[in-house]
């Protein structure tokens, strides 16, 4: 699977009222925001967010919202590959929930914002302090197509931010490198056509794969899996392959009748 990032932003403006292209064309600082109203939030991100205490919400933003008249906004990430997605989710680095990982955002009094996925993984938390903290921000993905095949960011803030720049009212802060998109997928394999024998190694894809030729060479595009033994034998070094651990299938079924006779 291939995961593509769009390019499209999501920018929310902690300035009082909305700022976006067409509510505030200039300046170019303030075009590039994706302010939207509060209550255009998503009900099932709004009524988590009210579950939850967050509080009275300052400001909101979509991905790629520019204010325009049924303006909906626009994919943030999009992705391609064969099977069914299962699940997409805000992740950590290393692809698990983010449970407490330091943002490198305070609060104005100087608190740490720790991020946590939430129980709905479409969510993200961005808390004050800790687990318990107040919800400073929070971030809904927002999945698009039928099947699935992209999603929209929304931000909500409920704190201001403590800005480094105090002197430029454009001063920008972001989750760079803090926050990942996970996918998963559900996808079928076939052992079809594999031989029979005691094997080094197997590789199975789904079937009828799809192909491509690089070279004069015909390679398989879809996902493969490829299957050995624990401790399989170094066939290179003159090894024999029943010394190691091998992977044995084999293609057997049932005879068929034989021709009756007369005598």
């Amino acid at each position: 699977m291939a995961i593509a990032i769009t390019g499209e932003d999501v920018v929310l403006d902690e300035t009082a009222g909305l700022q976006n292209a067409t509510a505030t064309p200039t300046p170019a600082g303030d075009a590039d925001d994706n302010d939207i109203l509060v209550a255009s939030l998503p009900s099932s991100f709004s009524t988590r967010l009210t579950a939850l205490g967050a509080g009275t919400a300052t400001g909101a933003a979509l991905s790629g919202y520019t204010g325009a008249a049924g303006d909906t906004g626009s994919n943030a990430f999009t992705f391609t590959g064969g099977g069914s997605i299962t699940d997409i989710r805000f992740v950590d680095s290393a692809g698990a929930p983010l449970n407490g990982v330091d943002s490198g955002l305070d609060t104005l009094d100087g608190t740490s914002i720790l991020l946590y996925t939430d129980t709905d993984n479409n969510i993200l938390l961005g808390r004050a302090g800790g687990a318990d903290g107040a919800i400073v921000f929070a971030a809904y993905i927002e999945e698009t197509g039928s099947p699935v095949t992209g999603g929209k960011i929304w931000t909500v803030e409920y704190q201001p931010l403590k800005h480094p720049d105090a002197t430029n009212p454009d001063d920008s802060l972001n989750l760079l490198d803090k926050v990942f998109i996970g996918v998963s997928q559900d996808l079928g394999f076939s052992l079809a056509g594999a031989p029979s024998g005691q094997n080094l190694f197997l590789m199975f894809t789904k079937l009828n794969p799809t192909t491509e030729t690089v070279d004069g060479v015909v390679r398989i595009t879809d996902p493969t899996i490829i299957a050995t033994g624990k401790n399989p034998a170094d066939q290179s070094s003159g090894a024999n392959i029943n010394t190691g651990d091998t992977i044995n299938t084999s293609q057997g079924g049932a005879r068929p009748p034989s021709a009756p006779t007369a005598r």
